[in-house]
């Protein structure tokens, strides 16, 4: 294929999707050359791309009741961060219930949903759309380390905009600088973690450094040389400051 046939099937499979620009589709060409993709794997793929943004579409214009978009709690953060420990003691503070991304057992009508999807980041994008799409009053949620981190331009899009209804996105991490978060998360990981540490730390690192939390996040708590007690109170001050501010009543 020359660079106007590639041209045309994208023109074709992104037509109507905004955020899709003449930058993203120069882009788009120049990976079809550098991955010498034929025409029937970069039409597979544009019809993939067209199918999960029609489908992440249908999740995003579901009406959510506001006080569960208000109210509810959405914790984000890399590996050994402290969001699961955070959470359980902030859904205790206030008896809104506890969902966890990461509980097969907790969401099993979910996992047997989006089992037959193909692609482990796509399954997380789809996880993050029903789980939310569907709250029926305030939560606390605890997202996977992995499930808030897009590289895919077409799911960070979606993602972003899933969430972005969500008025307390809360970013937790060491420290807004990611090399103090890196050193302290990798000690705990190594500390906890008994198979492939390193391949973890790694991992980690790449998604602090990659950004994508800081540009979901409405507040970042910093942990370091904080108790849990203390970086719950100070989620708890912002959200009810937030919550007073615009007359939602906690």
């Amino acid at each position: 294929m020359n660079r106007e046939e590639i041209m045309q099937l994208i023109e074709k499979y992104s037509n109507g999707i905004q955020f899709i620009t003449p930058e993203i589709k120069e882009q788009v060409v120049d990976l079809c050359f550098k991955q010498n993709m034929t025409k029937e794997e970069l039409e597979k793929n544009l019809i993939r791309m067209r199918s999960t943004v029609e489908k992440c579409k249908e999740l995003i214009n579901k009406d959510i009741p506001k006080t569960v978009t208000d109210k509810s709690v959405i914790f984000i953060g890399p590996m050994c961060a402290g969001k699961s420990t955070i959470s359980k003691l902030m859904s205790k503070k206030t008896n809104m219930p506890l969902i966890s991304l990461d509980s097969k057992e907790q969401l099993a009508k979910y996992y047997d949903r989006i089992s037959a999807i193909e692609g482990t980041k796509l399954q997380e994008l789809a996880l993050v759309g029903y789980v939310l799409s569907e709250l029926k009053e305030p939560s606390v949620i605890n997202f996977g380390a992995g499930h808030s981190i897009q590289e895919n331009l077409i799911y960070r899009v979606q993602l972003q905009k899933m969430m972005s209804k969500f008025k307390n996105v809360i970013l937790v991490e060491p420290s807004k600088n990611p090399e103090i978060s890196e050193k302290v998360l990798a000690e705990r990981i190594s500390k906890r973690e008994h198979n492939n540490t390193s391949k973890k730390i790694e991992h980690n690192k790449k998604m602090i450094d990659c950004g994508y939390n800081e540009q979901l996040a409405s507040y970042i708590c910093e942990t370091e040389g904080k108790t849990v007690q203390e970086c719950t109170d100070e989620i708890m001050h912002i959200v009810s400051k937030d919550s007073i501010e615009n007359d939602i009543e906690l």
